[in-house]
């Protein structure tokens, strides 16, 4: 009897694999692919980085729970920059909907870093995150810190019908490629994102179209050229007005 079942005992096991088919192990979840728009540029001794959410996942499908992103930083000196190596830091661990210390505008993400060296090498990769906790693609960028130019200085607002107008002085003129220029409604922080497409060549600018009786709030950037990259210097002073008719 014994005998028996010690033959009988294996045929079970064999009967039941082969009423099995298929991979018996979990099918794993989607990856995200990697932000897209990814850069970064240098503003005084700061760097302003900025990406878009992914859309869609490895395999192609559509992204649908994306958690949010992890953004970490390698440095290096120019000479001995490592593309492999693992020896960077996370900088910041961004929930998609309490984004704290980055802020969103115009579907963008923008992260500001704080306290970089010119002469310097920065690598970012910044990682979006799902909420089922798969890491997914890094996007990545790396550049060199320079030293910034001077910010424009004396600059001075005066309010016109539907407009103003800025002026400032340069005190490295010959060194300046233009100036960008932020602006904010209210008490609203000053946009990521200058108003003008191009650095505004010359010491004043004009901006119509605004609304009477709003205050808006303005600060300059100078910009200079280091290779094939934008620097622009820290924030001028800001500087308000309020359009009205009549002016």
């Amino acid at each position: 009897m014994n005998r028996l079942l010690a033959c009988l005992i294996p045929l079970l096991f064999i009967i039941t694999a082969c009423g099995v088919k298929g991979d018996l192990r979990p099918k794993g979840e989607p990856i995200p692919n990697a932000p897209t728009a990814f850069s970064f540029r240098q503003q005084g001794e700061t760097f302003l980085l900025h990406w878009k959410s992914p859309t869609t996942n490895q395999d192609g499908s559509l992204l649908k729970g994306l958690a949010g992103f992890r953004v970490d930083l390698y440095t290096y000196t120019p000479v001995q920059y490592c593309q492999e190596c693992r020896d960077q830091q996370t900088i910041a661990e961004i929930d998609i909907g309490y984004p704290t210390p980055a802020v969103i505008q115009a579907n963008k993400f923008y992260l500001r870093e704080s306290g970089i060296e010119a002469g310097r090498g920065y690598r970012y990769r910044v990682y979006p995150v799902s909420t089922n906790g798969q890491t997914g693609l890094a996007a990545e960028a790396k550049r060199i810190a320079a030293i910034p130019p001077y910010p424009p200085d004396a600059v001075s607002i005066t309010a016109f019908d539907r407009g103003i107008k800025l002026d400032w002085f340069l005190s490295e003129p010959g060194e300046i490629a233009g100036v960008n220029i932020y602006r904010a409604v209210g008490d609203e922080l000053l946009s990521p994102e200058p108003i003008n497409p191009q650095p505004v060549a010359g010491t004043s600018f004009e901006s119509f179209g605004l609304e009477n009786g709003t205050r808006y709030r303005f600060a300059l950037r100078t910009v200079t050229k280091v290779g094939d990259n934008s620097i622009e210097s820290t924030l001028s002073e800001v500087v308000e007005a309020i359009p009205q008719s009549g002016l």
